[in-house]
């Protein structure tokens, strides 16, 4: 009796064994007449108990089911059919999967030529997924959790198309934008670092190959290793950079930035000189350059690059903003002195002198004002300057302006 049992177990396990090789065969045949949802209905159904099947039909059925999915995908992109793009959201995610269990079950590698032939094709189509997902992300900026979310749908593709396509630098550099927009730094520097690393290597064996799009790479790091206060791996880079691109402009803001940031006046001040006199008409380099002269302390000459930035950009809102707080400041520091001083005439002086600064910083508070009307720190300028010229009606205006403001515009 026990052995009649046994030949009806060992019947029934050749019959299921049949029976899954059969739907792995139909979903082939599919596969080859291009009926990919069929295939992947067969497959699928064939794979869902693969203990059922022997490795070589498992390795078979995953390596048709990772091409299906991919026949599916590129069909989707072919025809815009949105139907089928939305009917299989994580198409590219499965074809991958299936090709890895595909190898793990592929003993005898009568797949892999197969397998490898379709990986790079599937590594376009992780990437072109990754892309759009990361436009999509960068349109949220005023949105985190949803720029987070969908950024970190990004990265999911860009790793899967790293891992696909190792030597793919383009793939390294918008996962670490992605991981950016995710809040992920520490995964944005390692793939910054790993896509500038595969790129001069590919650019060495190509003599003159230059990628104008991987100085975004080199500047997203620098900012990444000047966050992490690692300013002298940044110099490196950015040194490294602007010789890889000599005339790129954004790297050239980049130094200058660094000789500000680290008051380098030495090395900064030709910098932003040469910068000014080959864009005489670029307000963010003029800016810097005053900026770097207020630190050094001098005042006058950072007073003369704002007033020529008026010349050519009157409605520029930091020249305005910046020159009318270099005079709130000096009256300031006047006023301290008169609050120390002991004699009634030069108190008076003093006075004078204070009242004057703000009337030369009260018409381009003013315009900073018109430029930027919901300014807070702009309208608080204004109200210290009207209530000490004794402008009450002005004042009064600013100061409920601010109180509407701080109360949400009620």
């Amino acid at each position: 009796m026990k052995k009649t049992i046994f030949l009806l177990m060992a019947i029934c396990i050749t019959s299921s064994l049949f029976a899954q090789k059969t739907k792995v065969t139909s979903g082939s045949m599919a596969l080859n007449d291009g009926n990919y949802e069929e295939a992947i209905r067969y497959l699928n159904e064939a794979l869902v108990k693969p203990e059922l099947l022997d490795d070589k039909s498992k390795a078979k059925g995953y390596a048709k089911l990772g091409q299906a999915y991919i026949g599916l995908m590129a069909k989707a992109q072919q025809t815009q059919d949105t139907s089928l793009i939305k009917k299989y959201p994580n198409a590219a995610v499965d074809a991958y999967d299936a090709f890895q269990n595909a190898k793990k079950f592929d003993t005898y590698k009568d797949f892999t030529e197969e397998i490898n032939k379709n990986m790079p094709i599937l590594g376009n189509m992780t990437y072109s997924t990754g892309f759009m997902l990361y436009q999509q992300a960068a349109k949220y900026a005023s949105n985190p959790a949803m720029m987070k979310m969908i950024s970190g749908e990004s990265v999911k593709y860009f790793r899967m198309t790293t891992e696909i396509l190792p030597d793919f630098y383009g793939a390294q550099s918008f996962l670490g934008y992605s991981a950016l927009l995710n809040g992920d730094s520490a995964t944005a520097q390692v793939a910054l670092e790993k896509s500038i690393e595969i790129w001069k290597a590919k650019s060495a064996s190509k003599t003159g190959a230059k990628d104008s799009s991987m100085t975004f790479a080199y500047a997203s790091l620098y900012d990444l290793y000047m966050n992490g206060n690692n300013k002298e791996k940044a110099k490196v880079l950015l040194a490294e950079g602007q010789s890889q691109f000599p005339d790129n402009k954004s790297l050239k803001i980049l130094e200058l930035n660094y000789y500000l940031q680290n008051g380098d006046f030495q090395n900064g001040l030709p910098a932003f000189e040469k910068a000014v006199k080959d864009n005489p008409t670029n307000e963010d380099i003029a800016i810097a350059y005053a900026n770097m002269l207020e630190k050094k302390g001098d005042n006058d000459s950072a007073l003369k690059v704002y007033q020529n930035v008026l010349s050519f950009s009157p409605n520029s809102f930091n020249a305005n903003y910046n020159l009318g707080a270099m005079y709130v400041n000096k009256a300031a520091e006047l006023s301290k002195k008169s609050n120390e001083e002991k004699d009634e005439k030069k108190i008076m002086a003093y006075q004078a002198q204070i009242k004057e600064q703000f009337n030369l910083s009260l018409p381009y508070m003013e315009k900073s004002h018109e430029v930027a009307p919901d300014d807070l720190s702009v309208i608080q300028a204004l109200i210290q300057i009207t209530t000490y010229l004794e402008m009450n009606e002005a004042s009064m205006k600013y100061i409920t302006l601010k109180k509407k403001l701080a109360s949400g515009g009620k």
